[in-house]
């Protein structure tokens, strides 16, 4: 599909693109991150941007879920980086506050698994690499047969890597184990999580510029 200056527009408004997009549908994230740096905030399009100059990057804040397929897509024709910061349930041995960096992904209603066209490994911090369901909603495709074999469940990695045509990398902040702690009982207090999304924020920049 052509990505036209006007279908950018409209998704974008007047946001200016760098050479990394970072895509969360997490309000907390995306706030955090522009509240860090001196960053150029544009509304006007359909989705909030903002401008990171010191990053040379675009935070989008995406919807939760396929839709960001769009995003990674039309965004990837005029960047160099696609990365994706969000929530998951972790599987497994995975504990609640772990990062979780996507090495493949699988829809749980395709056969096909996609992976990351560049996987950078950073030894110097601290995450799991994993692979990663994902799935259309929580409530109903989240069983344990469908999720065994894999260390992470989620709505989105599997559509920003099918779909980025760049280098892209899904890195996921564990909110909840789904059949043990569900994600209605963990309190956003949680110091798991308060820790978990310092870390997120921190491990983002490595991923950036390869600091």
């Amino acid at each position: 599909m052509l990505v036209s200056d006007k279908l950018m527009r409209c998704l974008y408004g007047n946001a200016k693109i760098g050479e990394n997009v970072v895509i969360t549908p997490i309000s907390l994230l995306y706030d955090k991150i522009i509240s860090s740096f001196d960053s150029e905030e544009t509304t006007n399009g359909w989705y909030r941007c903002a401008f990171v100059p010191e990053k040379n990057a675009t935070i989008v804040k995406s919807h939760q879920g396929s839709s960001v397929a769009d995003i990674a897509y039309s965004l990837g024709n005029h960047t160099e980086k696609v990365i994706h910061l969000g929530y998951c349930g972790g599987l497994g041995d995975v504990k609640l506050g772990d990062i979780i960096v996507g090495c493949e992904s699988k829809h749980i209603s395709e056969k096909e698994r996609v992976f990351p066209s560049e996987f950078v490994d950073k030894p110097q911090i601290k995450y799991v690499k994993g692979k990663v369901l994902t799935v259309n909603n929580i409530l109903f495709d989240e069983n344990e047969e469908s999720m065994k074999g894999y260390d992470a469940v989620d709505l989105e990695t599997y559509w920003i890597y099918k779909f980025s045509p760049v280098p892209a990398v899904s890195i996921m902040l564990v909110t909840d184990l789904p059949g043990k702690i569900m994600f209605y009982d963990v309190s956003p207090d949680d110091p798991r999580l308060k820790s978990g999304i310092k870390n997120i924020t921190d491990i983002f920049s490595y991923f950036l510029n390869g600091e």
